[in-house]
């Protein structure tokens, strides 16, 4: 269901910041080299997406010279999901709907063209989509449900907001049954500080352990006259 073409021409060195389209397109290079990191839809929970784009620009989007941005602790295992294509004159990449993508123009200009096509119905798109990165009307209508909600539940003490934000979250993932591919991505700082505690917690029980059996080994020697140094 074809929806539009788009001709990009751009100079070397030229960034397409990482954002994501509601419709399946594909890129047709003509002229020139360009990279493109493409984001699985599973990604997307690691991307802080504001409307369609990520917040992550420039070289940290690489993460260039170890530099990850700490803002944004769930973007490198978006990154780490990744894949990195280099597209030369004459090749066409396959972009599917919500497949996130970064694009930077290689050595001098570039001229690409993009054809964009519906995945779903037309009556699933708003009616005034001039750009077709509109999201579908049920996907805008649950997010703007969702913001709400967290608006709802921010102005609530720490605790009613984990408990009851842990449930609206952890219903979403089931309910969706997502678990699997977005659960490990949503908060990744928050998944390794509890694997930090659980290993901190067991090294402290097997240290109180060792050392009981220390002391009650002191304590057998000594009721059999051992003395030590």
């Amino acid at each position: 269901r074809y929806f539009s073409t788009v001709l990009r021409c751009s100079s070397g060195g030229l960034r397409l910041w990482t954002h994501y389209d509601a419709m399946d397109n594909a890129l047709v290079q003509l002229h020139g080299e360009k990279r493109v990191l493409l984001f699985p839809p599973r990604a997307g929970a690691g991307l802080y997406l504001d409307g369609s784009s990520c917040p992550v620009v420039g070289p940290a989007v690489d993460g260039e010279g170890g530099s990850w941005p700490a803002q944004f602790p769930a973007y490198t295992h978006a990154r780490d999901a990744a894949l990195e294509v280099v597209l030369q004159p004459g090749d066409v990449l396959y972009i599917p709907a919500l497949w996130a993508h970064h694009v930077t123009a290689l050595h001098g200009p570039s001229v690409a063209v993009n054809v964009f096509f519906r995945e779903l119905p037309e009556a699933s798109y708003p009616s005034k989509d001039l750009y077709g990165n509109a999201d579908p009307v049920a996907a805008a209508r649950a997010l703007e449900a969702c913001a709400a909600a967290a608006k709802d539940l921010s102005s609530l003490p720490r605790d009613h907001r984990v408990f009851y934000g842990g449930i609206a979250a952890a219903r979403l993932l089931r309910d969706l049954r997502i678990e699997e591919e977005v659960g490990a991505m949503v908060a990744p700082a928050a998944a390794a500080a509890a694997a930090g505690a659980a290993v901190a917690v067991a090294a402290t029980k097997a240290a109180a352990v060792d050392e009981v059996a220390f002391w009650q080994s002191c304590r057998a020697q000594l009721r059999g006259g051992s003395t030590y140094p």
